[in-house]
């Protein structure tokens, strides 16, 4: 899990990174996530600890001390406890999996990405002199429509053909915003 959301992390970090790279990456820790969430995933990492412990002489995982709650907090009925450790990190082991989930879909599945895919891509689009008119509707409808000034963000955008053509005469088409960076 660590190193996925380690990859992912750099991954997003990078100081030239483009909206659709950062998608996919998310994408793809999601998915990682998605398979490590199965029984069978975890049975595999709970071997390879339960093996790591005996070859470095390390006590094998026990369940923590049961703890009674303070009378006046009790409800009257017991907690669920495992019985067996398995079972109890089995139980972490899936919640940190969600965690990692939920706050991967929580942000990058908010109402600013779509704004943002649509600026690359009429970037893109503009740059290869294709039509860019639906991704520049999509970004008057977005939040950033305070921010920028799409009557004069078009007339730029309709310039950058040119402009690519000048500075790079040797693309032919661009396919990432990295090239017209």
């Amino acid at each position: 899990m660590f190193s996925a959301s380690e990859q992912v992390s750099l991954t997003l970090q990078k100081k030239k990174i483009a909206i659709h790279d950062a998608l996919s990456a998310v994408e793809a820790a999601k998915n990682h996530f998605k398979i490590l969430r199965t029984d069978e995933e975890f049975d595999r990492f709970y071997s390879r600890a339960e093996s790591f412990a005996e070859e470095h002489g390390i006590d094998l995982p026990i369940l923590p001390r049961k703890r009674r709650r303070p009378q006046r907090y009790s409800s009257g009925s017991e907690p669920h406890t495992p019985s067996c450790p398995k079972l109890h990190y089995r139980k972490m082991y899936f919640e940190a999996c969600d965690v990692l989930l939920g706050e991967l879909q929580n942000r990058f599945e908010s109402k600013t990405i779509p704004a943002v895919v649509s600026m690359e891509k009429a970037l893109i689009k503009a740059a290869n002199n294709q039509e860019f008119e639906s991704e520049m509707k999509e970004i008057e409808k977005s939040c950033f429509s305070k921010d920028i000034n799409v009557f004069e963000l078009r007339k730029q955008l309709q310039l950058l053909h040119g402009a690519v053509k000048t500075a790079l005469p040797t693309v032919k088409t661009v396919t990432s915003i990295h090239t017209i960076m």
